[in-house]
């Protein structure tokens, strides 16, 4: 965890080079945004298979990165290249007609490689032969890594206790996040405006020339740290 001191350097540094060159600074903060969404992305593909009552279906983001449930009437669904899968991913090393996942009834969803030039792994084990899915299996297909889980049980919460209930209706809530950040940069200005003057007091804090939004945006990646 960084301390004061090292955050209002890291400023004073960000301060300076948005004076000096504000586009550049622009292009660092989109490439670093742009990174962390792909991050995220990568690491929280999944396939879900889903039985409830008498309907069987898939939930996956591996198709644009959003959420789908995904409804077959066989109960079998592809993964491939191809447009007409059930479910397409744009990956080289992945076949037009890659896998299958199937589900037989009281058994579970079966994985099946259709003969596929880079192969099937489940768990790191290649796939020679239809390999029932377990919870928590991570399955890779080409360059393409995703978590399988199935749920086959559901359950009824008890009701939210009345004490609970009354905090959520009386939690005051920011009107809207920049609000939030807002509040933050105040706080945080504010403490590196006192560290300042500890430790120079004829020599006060320059006013940033940042706007509040920008230095939401700057400050926010020290507070990550």
């Amino acid at each position: 965890m960084m301390d004061l001191e090292e955050k209002l350097r890291l400023y004073q540094v960000f301060s300076k080079l948005y004076e000096h060159d504000p586009n550049l600074l622009n292009e660092i903060l989109q490439l670093e945004n742009t990174n962390n969404q792909r991050l995220a992305r990568a690491s929280t593909q999944y396939i879900s298979g889903v039985i409830e009552a008498d309907q069987v279906y898939l939930m996956t983001n591996l198709v644009e990165g959003n959420s789908q449930k995904l409804l077959q009437p066989q109960g079998i669904w592809t993964i491939g290249r191809s447009h007409k899968a059930s479910i397409s991913v744009m990956d080289e090393r992945v076949s037009r007609h890659h896998v299958v996942i199937e589900y037989r009834h009281h058994e579970g969803f079966y994985l099946n490689d259709l003969d596929s030039t880079n192969g099937t792994y489940i768990n790191h084990e290649l796939v020679t032969e239809p390999t029932l899915l377990q919870d928590g299996d991570r399955v890779r297909l080409g360059t393409i890594v995703f978590s399988f889980f199935c749920c086959q049980e559901s359950c009824q919460s008890n009701p939210v206790a009345p004490e609970i209930l009354a905090r959520i209706q009386n939690a005051i809530v920011p009107d809207s996040q920049s609000e939030l950040q807002e509040q933050t940069t105040y706080a945080f200005l504010s403490e590196a405006s006192s560290l300042a003057s500890l430790e120079d007091q004829t020599t006060p804090l320059s006013k940033p020339k940042l706007t509040p939004d920008r230095q939401a945006e700057i400050l926010d990646r020290f507070f990550k740290n």
